[in-house]
């Protein structure tokens, strides 16, 4: 399998460089986008098994919330993000986790590398398990363990 693949969505090059420079030295194949349509580009040619997403999007507008627009959106393809903002409330937050599905929120003011490149390994785990879970999951479909989808699909029946 080859090396993990990573959206970053960061509208300032310098902290665009600050996210992807480590992640890139770990192995994994960073993409770095500035805005909501680059990401959209972007998702459309490769999957990805990890978002970075800023929640502001436009440089010098921090009331701009077009990053937590794009998570919202891309709740629906269950990849899973972090967040990284300089202008994070904790409502933002909330609904960050809550409508977005992010697994972690960090802000730039106190950004530590260590903690994002240990978030993002983290992160990349959980997606796997998903993964993992989900084959289990078709796997046991296909051999009519699972008969009825509205039922608890964890749930052994045998």
């Amino acid at each position: 399998m080859g090396s993990k693949q990573i959206l970053i969505v960061e509208d300032q090059a310098g902290w665009r460089d600050q996210l992807a420079s480590p992640l890139r030295r770990d192995g994994y194949a960073v993409t770095a986008v500035e805005n909501y349509g680059g990401a959209l580009e972007a998702l459309r040619q490769k999957d990805y098994q990890l978002l970075v997403i800023d929640l502001s999007l436009k440089p010098g507008e921090p009331e701009d919330r077009e990053g937590l627009e794009l998570l919202k959106d891309l709740a629906r393809l269950k990849i899973p993000a972090i967040v990284v903002t300089g202008y994070g409330t904790p409502k933002d937050e909330e609904i960050a986790r809550r409508e977005g599905g992010a697994l972690s929120f960090l802000e730039k003011q106190n950004f530590d590398i260590s903690r994002f490149r240990q978030e993002v390994r983290e992160a990349l785990r959980k997606a796997e398990e998903m993964e993992k879970e989900l084959a289990t999951l078709r796997a046991r479909f296909l051999r009519g363990e699972i008969i009825n989808l509205t039922e608890n699909p964890l749930r052994r029946t045998s």
